[in-house]
């Protein structure tokens, strides 16, 4: 209230409590008002002022404020890799002999050792190297092969969810062993089995139907090729289909369809010469060309021993990916030291789901050791490099074929062959006391096996 017109009402106020009637004169009055109504007026824009003021600074009480920008998400698979599943008559006569009361075959003790290395892994890639057509055919080993399916169910139990045939094993039975092995496997799958299964088709829609599986909001294409098929054909009646890599048209057709549909794309390769640690000029040529088609991953099998890892740039150097030339063997009853040492790869694969973007971890291979007691193979099961000691190599079997076999006969080909940046920490053994002689000579035996 202006301090004037307080004035006025005050003497207003004392004049009735005194009994005054007198009035304020107009004069007065008028000029007491002309003050008030200029007071008023310069306290109103004062005040006007001091809002403006105030509103402009703190526009964010009044303006709407902007947005959170979205933040990254990411999801991981863990995927792990091995080789060539090539089930000698050792390894299931073994299997028949320690079934339970009631069962025909138990793997599972010769793989035991290294299930906890394939523990956690979202995806895990095998190459089935014998066909599982017990159903139609009695096993048989080496030159033609065919496998209980029990050894299918061992590969499921152990967690094996990507299962390639393309191998040069594929028509030991003819038409009747691939769809035998195939009908084994849908039973698989109508039973809810989450599994991909490739390599060898019923026809040719079947050959054209990509294999895709998701995981943790990221999708897999899996496709495998052979280089042949130990000089056996398909007959010219017969509706199943194999992919050779000399179809260079249709595995890059295979590729780019799977490359629209997948964000990772998994190509298993069946090539290269057996028993020997070296990359041939073709397996270079052609794994250059699968990366070039959208390849992220190529899984080199057939060698039976291992070969090199590397990372592939594409022609244009809009990608890149990793090549394992040779997984080795994942377990066999072979007889050479080198065809007794594998692993299990190891890859990380991270999406950024709002970009789409994936990333790929350098590969890392974890060795792991076929062993077996005398030359005939007795107690033939794997074990991880990890707990191979010096007492089980000397005392293997494949001693009498490899007499250098050791640990550090182990070391040397693994850091020669994959070298310490893929190879996973494994302890580095203690020289052998008793056999400074055998330790001298693995690269010898490796070349004589290469």
């Amino acid at each position: 209230m202006n301090k004037l017109r307080v004035l006025a009402l005050c003497l207003a106020v004392s004049a009735a409590l005194l009994g005054c009637t007198r009035q304020v004169s107009p004069e007065v009055q008028r000029e007491l008002e002309q003050q008030f109504h200029t007071q008023s007026s310069s306290e109103n824009t004062a005040s006007t002022g001091s809002s403006a003021a105030v509103q402009q600074s703190t526009p964010s009480e009044s303006a709407p404020s902007a947005p959170d920008e979205p933040q990254p998400v990411y999801t991981q698979v863990s995927f792990k890799a091995v080789g060539d599943n090539l089930i000698h008559n050792t390894i299931y006569l073994q299997a028949a002999d320690r079934a339970a009361e009631g069962e025909e075959y138990d793997f599972y003790p010769a793989y035991s050792r290294v299930e906890p290395l394939l523990e956690g892994a979202d995806l895990a890639f095998i190459n089935q190297e014998t066909l599982l057509a017990s159903q139609v055919f009695e096993p048989s080993s080496y030159p033609m092969f065919n496998s209980p399916t029990q050894v299918g169910d061992t590969m499921l139990s152990l967690g094996f969810n990507l299962i390639s045939h393309a191998n040069n094993h594929a028509l030991d039975k003819g038409v009747k062993g691939i769809e035998a092995t195939l009908d084994y496997w849908d039973a698989k799958i109508e039973e809810g089995a989450d599994i991909l299964v490739t390599g060898i088709f019923r026809n040719e829609e079947d050959m054209n139907t990509p294999r895709i599986i998701e995981k943790n909001g990221i999708t897999f294409a899996l496709v495998a090729f052979t280089e042949h098929t130990n000089g056996l054909m398909l007959p010219s009646t017969s509706e199943n289909r194999i992919i050779y890599t000399s179809e260079t048209e249709l595995m890059q057709q295979q590729i780019e369809a799977a490359r629209e549909l997948a964000d990772v794309v998994l190509v298993s390769v069946h090539w290269g010469v057996e028993n020997s640690h070296s990359v041939t000029d073709a397996q270079r040529n052609l794994a250059q060309q699968l990366i070039d088609w959208g390849a992220d991953v190529i899984l080199g099998t057939h060698p039976h021993v291992l070969q090199p890892i590397e990372q592939l740039t594409s022609t244009d150097g809009k990608s890149t990916g990793y090549v394992i030339y040779s997984l080795g063997n994942f377990i066999s009853a072979q007889s050479a030291g080198d065809n007794l040492i594998g692993g299990v790869l190891s890859i990380t694969f991270e999406k950024e789901q709002l970009s789409g973007v994936v990333t790929i971890s350098k590969p890392v291979l974890t060795p792991i050791v076929t062993h077996y007691e005398t030359a005939w193979q007795k107690n033939l099961e794997l074990y991880p490099l990890s707990e191979y000691t010096q007492e089980l190599a000397q005392s293997h079997g494949v001693v009498r074929n490899t007499p250098a076999f050791s640990l550090e006969y182990i070391h040397q080909m693994l850091e020669s062959v994959i070298g310490d940046e893929y190879l996973d920490d494994i302890p580095i053994p203690a020289p052998a006391q008793d056999s400074q002689e055998e330790t001298d000579s693995p690269q010898t035996e490796q070349e004589e096996a290469a």
